[in-house]
């Protein structure tokens, strides 16, 4: 014949101890979200620091050379350190506008294709 289930004993829990369960429950549910965001931040860090972000960050650093060069090409990094300090009291816009448009004009490489020097 087959067994009879065995009944679990009725748990009788006072408010404390439910108080108690909620808490623990909502402190694993934080612990994982904190996981997920912990792992979400490490893959967006990954991405800003791929090898393509840092291309476009070279070639936007040589672009700047390049306008640094042809518009001032007598000044040093204290000269333009010292211009900075004088420009960031100015209109943040204004200042982005201007500078767009001089990387514009001066920041473009020369076109066509160079001889690879032999070396």
């Amino acid at each position: 014949m087959a067994e009879p289930i065995a009944k679990r004993p009725h748990r009788v829990r006072t408010i404390e101890q439910r108080i108690a369960e909620i808490d623990d429950t909502i402190a694993a549910a934080k612990a994982k979200l904190e996981a997920q965001v912990r792992a979400l931040e490490e893959r967006r860090q990954k991405l800003a620091e791929s090898p393509a972000k840092k291309k476009l960050d070279a070639e936007e650093r040589k672009r700047f050379d390049r306008s640094v060069a042809a518009i001032v090409p007598e000044w040093t990094v204290r000269h333009m350190l010292a211009a900075i300090a004088r420009a960031k009291d100015e209109n943040m816009e204004t200042l982005l506008a201007e500078g767009s448009a001089l990387m514009e004009a001066h920041g473009k490489g020369r076109g066509g294709r160079r001889r690879q020097r032999a070396g």
